[in-house]
């Protein structure tokens, strides 16, 4: 929602946008913007209306309408007023050669602190997605902000920590083809169609700060205005009661040591403050610690987060939390790990590889840092007498303990204690054998967790997590990890794999995997069955689809039928099992194959369509009913399963087609366009305007209107006439004129074109 006599200048600027005791003495100096005929304005008031536009509600400037401001994103904004110029001062702060259309709003006021900030939202129409005059093309805008016995501006609409003003073309995404992304971090995206605002593309949410001098009077001008021309509006959008000042306690403190003290202290404060209260925040209350006008520190010595209000004269008063989180070891708890390769130097001790546990003993904290491995405690915290070679280390005996040094960033010690175990279990081989892929009868496809489960009743405890290898010294490093399903040609069957299981206690096994091949029955893909198309058909015969039966294949229809083929009497799904022996070892094996068969009831299609779109620009949709399987096609385009297409304008032929056998329907329509210009001089090459590509007998049009830019009525025409550029006779000189378009189902389309002589 926006309105334009909701509140005067004064009462946006003071009422609105500000609304604090902070600020004083506002004062409004000077208003301008676009002088409309019907009386819109091009700045105002705005609400959200429960939208998802960020801000609830403020003040909006424009370059164009007020009034086309809201949404949805289905035109232009592209407005134009009489005499409407741009701004001297933009201009010479941005380093511009000439602007139009300005909007202007220029206040007074004495902030009572050493700083302002406001929030702001940036928008445009020359956001052009995936267009290269984003790289080039943008309107300007600028806070610019003096104290008042100055003459020198300095501008806040800047990209954070820069002096580069916010455009469309500093603030965008990469634009392929044309130009990288630019402070892409600051943009929030592309509009859509159902976008609350007009607009094609928005920034982010950004803060205009600046420090000021608590008791000097400032002057502030806010303006917006169209560069070169007035095409393409752009619109800056300020957060109601976000005019004020704040107090900085810095970023969040993380990792602090014990006994370790941090001290608080708010940034940016001046002398003018008057009091301090420091404040911890639990889940039920606000403690309040310390309180006074010398308080502007705050030592804390425990996590928590802690609130600071800077009070200021009056009713001013800023504040801001911040917490603070002291280092706590106590989530790491003592680990077992086992190994599953016994020493060669030890007799009793196993192999381990301790620096592949480093992320089990970190935990996945990244503030962590491992320092190597120590025989003790002791060792492990002064860090002396520690284990050469972690990656292979040699255990005494099983139950050994060794200690690992962790550190965090900001220098937190602690130490973990590991006790290596041995893996009991032992694993018998599993084999495993898989039928070829379907496409190929040279290559082998096998899912090796189909041997999870034997492994797990073997062992008699569930598997929390494994992984395979190509071979036992992978498996014991964790290195070159197989994925579950691996592909393997018939010259290299039988072939071996292993797998290693792991647990809480790290190792709890290796075992081998032996693969090799049966064959599968092949399903023929071409095969299709028939389907009922006839309401009178009495039976159709189908077959079970497999690729050269052999007479000792076995099939198992669900109605208990076992031959290749059967007589069904209605649609429906028919579920066959054929099964390939295979005599392996003197046992007969079988790779067994299930499908279902499904019989339709089929008809040729009802076909229809929809334009989406406006003329040039059209998408057709095709519509069906029926209850066939339709693939569709418009101007012999392949067949597909897509029934929308984007379309250029003239006749085309939509074809959809039953895959079930029953037929195929063709049906023709018109998309129309119009001239974006002619010639009328008389050389036979567009002399005349017109709507193009209409169906030359049954027309949707009812009839077309023509203004020139100011809205005068020139002609109107039917939907063949054409028109050469006269008004009663008379040559009408080039320029731009409008049309529209009245359909007979009651749509309008308006848009423009050139009169080029």
């Amino acid at each position: 929602m926006v309105d334009k006599d909701l509140y005067n200048p004064q009462q946006l600027i003071e009422d609105v946008l500000i609304n604090s005791g902070c600020i004083e003495n506002i004062e409004v100096k000077n208003v301008y913007g676009g002088n409309f005929s019907d009386g819109d304005k091009s700045f105002g008031y705005f609400e959200n209306n429960n939208s998802n536009f960020p801000f609830e509600r403020g003040i909006v400037m424009s370059t164009g309408r007020l009034s086309n401001v809201p949404g949805p994103n289905n035109g232009l904004s592209d407005d134009n007023a009489p005499g409407w110029i741009g701004d001297d001062d933009l201009e010479n702060y941005l380093d511009l050669d000439h602007t139009v259309n300005a909007t202007i709003l220029e206040f007074e006021f004495t902030p009572l602190a050493d700083n302002i900030r406001f929030r702001y939202i940036f928008a445009s129409e020359e956001y052009r997605e995936n267009q290269s005059t984003t790289c080039q093309y943008s309107d300007a805008f600028a806070f610019l902000i003096r104290p008042v016995e100055s003459e020198q501006y300095e501008n806040l609409a800047v990209i954070p920590g820069t002096d580069i003003p916010v455009k469309v073309t500093t603030v965008h995404p990469e634009i392929p083809g044309s130009c990288p992304a630019q402070n892409e971090d600051y943009f929030e995206g592309f509009n859509s169609y159902e976008s609350p605002i007009i607009f094609n593309g928005q920034t982010t949410i950004l803060t205009a700060e600046t420090e000021v001098i608590p008791g000097q009077t400032y002057h502030i001008k806010l303006v917006i205005a169209d560069e070169i021309n007035y095409r393409f509006d752009s619109a800056v959008f300020l957060e109601a009661e976000s005019f004020n000042i704040g107090a900085n306690l810095g970023e969040d403190i993380y990792g602090l040591c014990e006994g370790e003290t941090h001290l608080l202290e708010p940034l940016d404060i001046g002398a003018q403050a008057e009091n301090y209260k420091w404040f911890l925040i639990t889940d039920q209350e606000e403690i309040l610690l310390e309180e006074g006008p010398d308080q502007n520190s705050f030592e804390v010595q425990q996590s928590g987060t802690y609130k600071v209000v800077i009070e200021y004269a009056g009713s001013c008063a800023a504040e801001d939390i911040i917490q603070v989180f002291y280092e706590d070891f106590s989530s790491l708890q003592p680990i077992d790990i086992s190994s599953c390769i016994q020493s060669d130097q030890n007799l009793q001790g196993f192999v381990y590889n301790l620096m592949m546990y480093e992320n089990l003993i970190l935990q996945g904290n990244s503030d962590y840092h491992l320092q190597g491995f120590f025989y003790s405690e002791e060792d492990a915290l002064s860090e002396i007498n520690s284990i050469d070679n972690p990656e292979i280390f040699h255990s005494q005996f099983p139950g050994q303990k060794v200690f690992a040094r962790i550190v965090t960033e900001r220098g937190c010690l602690t130490s973990l204690e590991i006790s290596l175990q041995a893996a009991e279990e032992s694993i018998e081989p599993v084999h495993l054998f898989v039928c070829p892929d379907e496409d190929s009868f040279s290559q082998f496809s096998f899912q090796l967790t189909d041997a999870i489960a034997e492994i797990q009743d073997q062992l008699d405890v569930y598997i929390d997590y494994f992984e395979f290898y190509e071979t036992e010294q992978d498996a014991f490093y964790q290195e070159n990890p197989l994925a579950s399903e691996i592909s393997l040609s018939k010259n290299e069957l039988p072939f071996s794999v292993f797998i290693r299981i792991d647990g809480a206690l790290g190792c709890q096994g290796l075992g081998e995997i032996i693969l090799n091949d049966l064959e599968k029955p092949q399903i023929d893909p071409s095969y299709s069955p028939p389907a009922f198309c006839d309401d009178n058909q009495q039976a159709v015969v189908i077959e079970a689809g497999i690729v050269d039966a052999g007479a000792d294949y076995l099939f198992l229809w669900e109605n208990g039928a076992d031959t290749p083929t059967i007589e069904v009497d209605a649609p429906g799904e028919y579920q066959v099992t054929v099964s390939q022996p295979h005599i392996i070892s003197g046992d007969t094996l079988y790779c067994t194959l299930s499908r279902k068969i499904e019989v339709k009831n089929s008809e040729k299609p009802l076909v229809d369509y929809i334009l989406h779109g406006d003329p040039g620009n059209y998408e057709v949709e095709i519509l069906v009913s029926g209850i066939g399987d339709y693939v569709f096609s418009v101007d012999d385009l392949p067949w597909s399963m897509e029934n929308r297409y984007p379309i250029d304008s003239g006749k085309h032929d939509i074809r959809v087609k039953d895959l079930n056998g029953c037929g195929t329907i063709k049906k023709s329509f018109y998309a129309i366009d119009y001239m974006k210009f002619f010639t009328p001089n008389n050389d036979g090459i567009n002399d005349f305007w017109k709507i193009l590509d209409d169906h030359p007998k049954n027309s949707q049009i009812k009839n077309i209107e023509i203004f020139d830019r100011y809205g005068k009525l020139i002609i109107v025409l039917g939907p063949h006439d054409e028109w050469n550029g006269t008004f009663h006779g008379n040559p009408l000189p080039s320029n731009d004129y409008w049309f529209k378009i009245n359909f007979k189902n009651g749509k309008i389309f308006k848009r423009n074109f050139s009169l080029i002589r």
